[in-house]
């Protein structure tokens, strides 16, 4: 395997480590900001 070779395996490493990254931090974020309004529609408060 060339060098250049072992470093676009990285490069991609690297990129799909990141999509699953921000993936992951929406979810969570996500979860986060409906957690109050699923309180709310649990509880019937306007």
């Amino acid at each position: 395997m060339t060098l250049e070779a072992i470093y676009y395996i990285g490069q991609t490493i690297a990129a799909l480590a990141i999509v699953g990254s921000l993936i992951f931090v929406g979810n969570i974020e996500m979860l986060v900001t409906n957690q109050p309004a699923d309180l709310t529609n649990k509880l019937g408060i306007l």
